[in-house]
Parts: C-alpha cells; sequence; structure tokens
C-alpha cells in the first residue's frame, strides 16, 4: 500500500509487471548417423503466461470518470499468452570441416505479442508489439 497526502492506495490486487505466472520450454534433440556424418534434428516448444506490463488502481474517491478510464485502459496492460514451436536440422559432414544447418522458428505463424505501449489515457491509444512471424533460414560453416 502506498500513502499520498492522506490516501491509502491497496495495490495488492494488482498484477507483477513484465513477470508471467508461468513460463517453460520443452525440447528434444535426436542425432542420427549417416554416411555423410552426424545428423541433429531438434525442436522446441515455448510458452509464456498472459504478461501484465503496467498495473494501476485509481486512488479512492476518484471520479468515475476516471475510474471508467482507468477500468478502459486495463484492458491494453497485458498481453495474451502465447506458444512457439521451433526446429532445426544440422548436418556435420565426416570429414570435420562442413556443417550445413536448416531452421525454422514460430513454425505455427502463430500471432504474438511481445510489449505493450500504453498511452490510453493520456492519449487515447495504445498498442501491442507484434512478435515475429514464422521465419526460416539456413547457414553453412566451415572449420578449417
Amino acid at each position: 500500500m502506498t500513502r499520498k497526502h492522506g490516501l491509502v492506495v491497496d495495490h495488492s490486487g494488482e498484477a507483477m509487471p513484465q513477470a508471467p505466472e508461468m513460463t517453460f520450454s520443452l525440447s528434444a534433440t535426436q542425432t542420427l548417423v549417416t554416411a555423410l556424418g552426424e545428423l541433429d534434428l531438434h525442436g522446441d516448444y515455448y510458452w509464456v503466461d498472459e504478461t501484465w506490463f503496467q498495473d494501476t488502481t485509481p486512488r479512492p474517491g476518484e471520479s468515475a470518470t476516471l475510474q471508467a478510464a482507468f477500468a478502459e485502459e486495463r484492458q491494453w496492460n497485458a498481453i495474451p499468452d502465447y506458444g512457439l514451436i521451433n526446429a532445426q536440422a544440422t548436418l556435420r559432414l565426416n570429414d570435420g570441416h562442413w556443417e550445413f544447418t536448416l531452421w525454422g522458428k514460430n513454425l505455427a505463424d502463430k500471432e504474438y505479442y511481445i510489449g505493450v505501449g500504453n498511452y490510453y489515457t493520456a492519449f487515447g491509444t495504445a498498442n501491442w508489439f507484434k512478435g515475429n512471424p514464422r521465419t526460416y533460414g539456413a547457414s553453412v560453416k566451415y572449420n578449417g
């Protein structure tokens, strides 16, 4: 609780900013021996619970208009939970020099958000910032 000018504001019901209740990841890697070399197959799943970026409680006795504005703003203060699937395959050739990798992130092309810009009560606007869409790529590495 915070006391300001003799008023007590109870913040105990507010969400902790930028601290989702739960995050977890699961991953597995399988290495296969082939005629060309070792092939690592890797997959992972990453989960983030709903995340609050700010939570505010109006002081007792504030006008109904201000309390309604706080309630309206509150809907923009958190981003929904999300889960992402990623994978990677790496082939290391038997010669010990070459390594080839194919990778993909957010393979389900899940629309998700990673941040909040909330100026609702001040300017009437709020933004949720999108995370990356499905991305994929390849790399080649030479160890001389």
